[in-house]
């Protein structure tokens, strides 16, 4: 455990016994502070602490603060680059944490004249109300696929905060996109990449021999 995380770990711990110590007023303060300082002792308490508690444990702690998968375009003329990435730090995958928002209850919010979606304006809004997943997320979840939910298998899932740009002969322009997990017939999990800047919500996207519009897309946000 190098310097920098067991820092992050202390706040985590001293933020759990603080929370403990609210509840449990019996608990002496001094004695939470001499745990604090003995990093082995505290270590091995809070492993007995997590295998005791019934919290979910998956073992799968995902980087949501590392650098986003880039989509390849088989024309060298083209290519993605990341144009918007909100980090999400570190998360110990837990199903149970994540909630999906169905943007089909929302579209109004978000929907212009013409009733095409505005991008941006969802993006805003999603980001404003809820705390969406990134696309590091879908790539984790991609690599282990017996951790996706079913429940997640019968809608597009827009991970929000990973926003593509593409470039063209090297150049950028306002064009945006978004990548979408979804599960074919056969029961495999994919992706999709689909333009993002103004969406039409009875567009569909195929995920091989499995299709869905986008008005069924749900958004995975953290609880």
């Amino acid at each position: 455990m190098d310097k920098a995380s067991i820092g992050q770990f202390h706040k985590v711990i001293s933020c759990l016994l603080n929370k403990y110590l609210e509840m449990e007023k019996s608990l002496k303060k001094d004695a939470i502070q001499v745990l604090i300082k003995d990093e082995e002792r505290l270590v091995n308490e809070f492993i007995l602490f997590i295998n005791n508690s019934g919290m979910p444990n998956s073992g799968h702690v995902i980087d949501c603060d590392a650098n986003s998968f880039l989509p390849h375009e088989k024309n060298d003329d083209y290519a993605y680059y990341i144009k918007k990435f909100i980090k999400n730090d570190k998360f110990v995958w837990n199903p149970n944490l994540i909630k999906l928002i169905p943007i089909s209850e929302i579209l109004d919010r978000f929907s212009n004249s013409s009733g095409k979606i505005d991008g941006w304006a969802m993006f805003d809004y999603f980001n404003d109300a809820f705390k969406p997943c990134n696309g590091n997320i879908a790539d984790y979840l991609l690599k282990f696929r017996h951790l996706i939910p079913e429940s997640w298998k019968n809608n597009p899932i827009l991970f929000l905060n990973t926003v593509y740009g593409k470039k063209y002969g090297g150049k950028k322009n306002e064009d945006a996109y978004v990548r979408f997990l979804g599960c074919e017939y056969s029961g495999l999990w994919n992706w999709e990449i689909e333009y993002f800047r103004i969406m039409d919500p009875s567009h569909t996207i195929y995920f091989f021999d499995r299709s869905c519009k986008i008005k069924e897309t749900m958004v995975p946000c953290f609880v």
